[in-house]
């Protein structure tokens, strides 16, 4: 009998979290789809930006709702941008609607991630620029990016870029070093749900 307490409030604690675990990852793309649609300003745009208040290079950035604080409604539609500028990651904030840059915090995690693209002996070498990387990407597409990452897999260096045509997700793997695009496959989900 104790143990049955003992599991029982264990489930109802962890209820609440419950459903984060049971989403596919397309769910998620879904409505990063859909926030998308919404954005009034480029993700290059907001790179460029970026760039020029950080005097960084901007290694990853991604659009979603700025989270309120004690409440379960979701804040404005914000792009959260990663620079880094001398081994140290800053977050920025812009929204997506005016592109203007609403705060920045400084990601102290970042530096206990000793994979981190960044960290890599061959970052300092990376002769494509993000904002390339994302234009090359749209242009094979054919489409918008919504999403951009430079990503380190077995010590090879990669920009992971999605982009989205008529509510249809692509990815985009380009070599930072030459801008060669490896992959770009069309993802599973689309605006209207799974194919």
């Amino acid at each position: 009998m104790k143990k049955l307490a003992y599991m029982l409030a264990i489930a109802v604690l962890l209820a609440p979290v419950l459903p984060a675990w049971g989403k596919e990852h397309g769910d998620h793309n879904l409505t990063q789809v859909m926030d998308f649609g919404r954005a009034q300003v480029s993700l290059l745009d907001v790179i460029g930006s970026v760039e020029k208040a950080s005097g960084g290079r901007v290694v990853g950035v991604e659009i979603e709702h700025q989270k309120k604080l004690l409440s379960s409604k979701n804040g404005p539609l914000m792009y959260e941008v990663e620079s880094v500028i001398g081994g140290t990651m800053t977050t920025y904030f812009a929204d997506a609607t005016t592109g203007k840059i609403i705060k920045q915090k400084k990601n102290w995690c970042a530096a206990l991630d000793f994979d981190a693209p960044w960290k890599s002996a061959d970052f300092a070498q990376v002769k494509v620029s993000m904002a390339q990387a994302v234009a090359d990407a749209e242009k094979a597409t054919s489409g918008k990016a919504m999403s951009a990452k430079l990503r380190v897999r077995h010590g090879v260096l990669f920009y992971n870029i999605r982009t989205v045509t008529d509510g249809n997700v692509k990815v985009v793997l380009i070599d930072p070093d030459n801008g060669k695009i490896y992959q770009a496959p069309q993802y599973r989900h689309t605006k209207c749900g799974h194919k």
